[in-house]
């Protein structure tokens, strides 16, 4: 099965695309018009974002603290 992909800005210049639905066209376009245009930092921000995700990434201060340990052996 073989995929046609197209650009965003040739879906804006060519609204009657073969194959394929208008209406979907057009909700897309409703979207963006009334939603995103207006409030495009709701989602550059991610304001969605889980907390908990982030207490589950703590790496970098474990790593941290290995890595002045290995300084110290070094040095020795």
């Amino acid at each position: 099965m073989s995929h046609y992909y197209i650009s965003f800005f040739s879906w804006v210049n060519e609204p009657e695309q073969k194959g394929g639905s208008d209406e979907i066209y057009h909700n897309i376009a409703n979207i963006i018009k009334e939603d995103l245009w207006l409030n495009p930092l709701n989602y550059f921000n991610n304001e969605d974002y889980d907390e908990d995700e982030d207490e589950s990434c703590d790496v970098e201060k474990d790593d941290d603290n290995d890595d002045q340990d290995h300084d110290d052996e070094e040095e020795e």
